[in-house]
């Protein structure tokens, strides 16, 4: 078990084809996973001195990217195109 998205995408299953392009949307995101949730999760200040629009806007773009894959992941195995069924 791991909150690490980065772990998640190297433990992945071989039907996720398409996630290794996104480990870089995942290492951007891990690096938010503590600082951004607690106070003391920076060596100083509070989190919100250290995330700008800048920065938010890239970890936005980077968890739309991630969600876009599992969701139409999700679509593919609800709809009975995932590529193992059709071997």
């Amino acid at each position: 078990m791991t909150h690490s998205l980065v772990e998640m995408i190297r433990q992945r299953p071989p039907a996720a084809e398409g996630l290794p392009g996104l480990i870089e949307d995942a290492r951007i995101l891990d690096l938010h996973y503590i600082p951004s949730r607690y106070p003391n999760g920076l060596p100083s200040g509070y989190p919100h001195s250290f995330y700008g629009d800048e920065t938010a806007e890239h970890a936005i773009a980077s968890a739309q990217r991630v969600l876009a894959f599992v969701s139409n992941s999700c679509l593919t195995r609800r709809s009975g195109n995932h590529p193992e069924k059709n071997r």
